[in-house]
Parts: C-alpha cells; sequence; structure tokens
C-alpha cells in the first residue's frame, strides 16, 4: 500500500511539472482571417492556408477527340496524363458503360515514369447508343520503396443530339412549379 502511495505521489508531481512546462511555453497566436483591398485596386489578398494533396497517385489528365462520336462508329481519344514522378512505372486502364466498347489493346498501357513527364495515351471506342456515356480511366503508379497508388477519371461522351435532352419541359398548365400531394408519417 504503501509503495502505491509512493508512485501515486510521483504521478501527481510528474504531472504537474508537465502542465508548469506547457504553461511556460511560447503561445501561438493565430490572426483571423481577413482580406484587404486599396481603393485604386480590385486585387483582394487573402491570408495563406495549409495546401493539402488528394490523396492517391499524383497524375492529372487531359483528352481530345478526333472527331465527335456517333452511334456504331469508332472514334479515337487522345488522353494524356501528366506525372509528378522521376521514376516508376504508370499502368493505364480503360473501360466503358454498357453502351460503350472499348476496343483491345488500346484498353491499356503501361510505360515507364522516367524521363517524360507526359504520356500520351490513344483509346479507341465505339458507342452502341446515343446519350452520354462514360470512360473510365484508372491510373496506378508503382514507385521503388512505395506501395502502388491509384487515380481515377472519367470522361464525358455525349453521341447524338444531347443538348435538346439537357432541358426540362415546361409543365402544361403554365407553372413554374409542381405541387405534388404527399402524406407524412411519423413512428
Amino acid at each position: 500500500m504503501h509503495r502505491q502511495m509512493k508512485r501515486l505521489g510521483q504521478l501527481a508531481c510528474l504531472g504537474a511539472a508537465l502542465t508548469l512546462v506547457a504553461c511556460a511555453a511560447e503561445r501561438v497566436e493565430q490572426e483571423p482571417a481577413t482580406t484587404t483591398a486599396t481603393a485604386t485596386s480590385s486585387e483582394v489578398k487573402l491570408p495563406e492556408y495549409p495546401r493539402t494533396r488528394k490523396p492517391g497517385a499524383a497524375v492529372s489528365f487531359k483528352h481530345a477527340f478526333e472527331a465527335k462520336p456517333e452511334v456504331d462508329q469508332l472514334t479515337t481519344v487522345e488522353i494524356t496524363v501528366r506525372d509528378a514522378y522521376m521514376d516508376g512505372t504508370l499502368s493505364l486502364t480503360a473501360s466503358g458503360d454498357e453502351n460503350l466498347v472499348v476496343f483491345q489493346p488500346t484498353a491499356s498501357m503501361t510505360t515507364s515514369m522516367a524521363g517524360a513527364d507526359e504520356h500520351v495515351w490513344r483509346v479507341s471506342f465505339e458507342p452502341k447508343s446515343e446519350g452520354v456515356h462514360y470512360l473510365n480511366i484508372v491510373a496506378t503508379i508503382e514507385d521503388a520503396g512505395l506501395f502502388p497508388m491509384s487515380r481515377t477519371h472519367a470522361i464525358r461522351i455525349e453521341v447524338g443530339d444531347v443538348a435538346a435532352s439537357k432541358t426540362a419541359a415546361a409543365p402544361t398548365n403554365g407553372e413554374m412549379a409542381v405541387i405534388l400531394e404527399a402524406e407524412e408519417t411519423t413512428e
């Protein structure tokens, strides 16, 4: 019992010492976020905030179609993949939704990231119906000493007259809103 009381006293002294050290430490004052603008300038200066990186592979995508996609017509899209790695392997895979056929061997590509920062990949596909389809891209990087990391990207493909289907039809009674009957129950 005496031994436990002695141990408890030591822990209490340690806790008090840590509290005093923490109180004596220099406090970091944070200024509230403010904006400044001058009468002669329209420039607004905002305070710096910490920047965080998105999780996953550090790659970005750009694309350009060779021609406007049409139903049952082979179309090619040129995808430019930019990486931020000095070494390693970049693996790319493309897949389409149920009405978008992606042709082999362009459905996948593997390349070394040593040297070039941009990699051009041409993917051939054929839409089987009108409407909006998505070409799904998965990029996986494997760098020596790191776990493989992936990033996904989807390319929107509009086939046919999609612009007409984007606008909502006006109600026939001339009202701007449609009021529906509803019954609410709570249990």
